[in-house]
């Protein structure tokens, strides 16, 4: 049940905005085309009865998702200036939100957006008169208060009473209380190349977001911007209570990437780099559930990265060992549709974007995919070619400084090298039982995903998806060169 608090009035709308909104959109990035529905600014929360069905039915890709955002001159221009001052980037703006699912509309009032993203930001994407020049990606957070002076500088809500304000921070659509919004930054010109690859993630058993193409029309006060979006679930505790029981649902949940402390590539040097991100501070492996003072407790992670690094022991030995500390298999299965799906910037390659989660229940780590906007053939912007790269290798193969696998979880599950001018095999042993059932799951799913016919019935579904399965789009390979190219690996 949505526990959204109704309100009538708003600070925010105080200028009548004038709605232009979406029509039979056009497969361009930047579709501005006006309505003939017209999806006005909300006056009250328009709030959904059965928020079960509707997780379902907001990720469904047979469904018509539209979302437009409403804000003022002033939060939309502070939004983007905040977005890169190291103290405010963080912060939540105030908008307006309509979200219709096929025809059926639910509107919310005092949605907080900010930007997301790392090197993606842009913060001159929208002029101070509110006309649009680019597009961004947007975090949205139905719970934001508003009530915090230290946090916002120039919105302050004030709460009537702290019933309400609870309420407020209850505030979910659809089972969650946070989503993200990417544009196609990638000039995937299918726009479901990341869907996919996540899709293979879910039916084989493995935690991964959903994710569903939506058009997305942004307003200000004098200006609109539409484009094609994707609708991402957010890695959060949110996203757990939907996969695992009450009883596993408790533990750690880090963010693991490639900061300016290092990259997260449990290697013993990341060991000081484990906490909760705040302005100036941005650990490789940021704690993201029991992250109040009191709370914290790194144990299980640190104690992973000594165990793999330190211990030396013989594979036999280790295997009994690591057997206790990690969800082998769940992890064999990540690495090996990782390498399927060839994204450079993963967990194995530039030690970035995934997530760690230590199962309450069993205290086992397990890992989580995270922005494969790079992967199937997307070149775009950083042209790594991961579909000739053999399953087998030792490399990160980015051409930089790191031509060895720094990773001691990888040399004992995967990889193992004769060289003499290096001893990682020697140190940790490679666990050939692991090894050689990873193998199996590369060629298993090589052999399932990489199948262009099963794309392209997998992007047909989808309302707003291009498909144009002939051409890459921007510097990107079409899926098809991919799959034949990384098939040939496996010969």
């Amino acid at each position: 049940m949505n526990r959204c608090l109704t309100t009538s009035s708003i600070v925010l709308l105080a200028s009548c905005l004038v709605a232009c909104n979406v029509n039979s959109v056009s497969n361009s990035i930047d579709d501005t085309k006006p309505s003939s529905d017209d999806s006005t600014i909300p006056s009250g929360d328009v709030l959904p009865s059965d928020d079960d069905a509707l997780y379902e039915l907001i990720y469904d890709p047979t469904a018509d998702v539209q979302i437009d955002l409403f804000f003022t001159n002033e939060a939309i221009y502070k939004l983007a200036k905040y977005s890169v001052d190291e103290v405010k980037k963080e912060m939540y703006h105030p908008c307006s939100m309509n979200i219709t699912i096929n025809g059926e509309q639910y509107s919310f009032l005092e949605v907080g957006a900010r930007m997301k993203g790392n090197t993606s930001r842009n913060e001159n994407f929208v002029n101070a008169d509110g006309t649009f020049n680019a597009l961004i990606h947007f975090k949205l957070s139905l719970k934001e208060t508003f009530d915090d002076v230290e946090d916002n500088d120039y919105f302050i809500r004030t709460w009537d009473d702290e019933t309400s304000r609870d309420a407020r921070k209850d505030c979910e659509f659809a089972m969650q209380q946070k989503f993200d919004l990417k544009w196609n930054k990638s000039f995937d010109e299918t726009y479901t190349k990341q869907i996919y690859a996540y899709d293979a993630f879910i039916e084989e058993g493995l935690m991964a977001s959903h994710v569903n193409l939506v058009h997305l029309t942004i307003h200000s006060e004098s200006d609109s911007k539409s484009a094609i979006y994707q609708l991402q679930e957010t890695i959060d505790k949110d996203f757990l209570k939907q996969r695992l029981t009450k009883d596993e649902t408790q533990g750690n949940l880090y963010k693991s990437t490639y900061t300016d402390m290092g990259p997260a590539s449990l290697d013993i040097n990341t060991i000081n780099s484990i906490g909760v991100e705040a302005p100036n501070y941005h650990p490789s492996y940021d704690l993201k559930t029991n992250d109040k003072d009191d709370e914290i407790d790194h144990t299980l992670l640190t104690n992973i990265i000594r165990i793999l690094n330190e211990n030396t022991s013989d594979a036999t030995t280790f295997k009994g060992i690591i057997d206790e500390l990690i969800d082998v298999d769940a992890i064999l299965k990540y690495q090996a549709l990782c390498w399927v799906m060839g994204n450079p910037d993963d967990s194995r390659n530039n030690s970035n974007n995934y997530y760690i989660y230590f199962n309450s229940q069993t205290n086992k780590m397990t890992f989580i995919p995270y922005d494969f906007d790079r992967c199937l053939g997307i070149l775009q912007d950083w042209p790594i070619h991961m579909e000739d790269v053999p399953y087998y290798t030792t490399k990160q193969n980015l051409g930089d400084n790191r031509p060895w696998q720094p990773n001691p979880l990888l040399w004992r599950l995967i990889i193992e090298e004769s060289d003499n001018s290096v001893n990682y095999s020697d140190r940790w042993p490679v666990i050939a039982e692991y090894r050689d059932k990873y193998v199996e799951y590369c060629i298993q799913y090589a052999e399932k995903y990489l199948d262009n016919d099963r794309f392209i019935e997998f992007s047909n579904q989808f309302v707003y998806a291009n498909k144009n399965y002939t051409s890459g789009g921007g510097a990107n390979i079409t899926f098809e060169e991919y799959a034949t190219k990384k098939l040939a690996t496996l010969n």
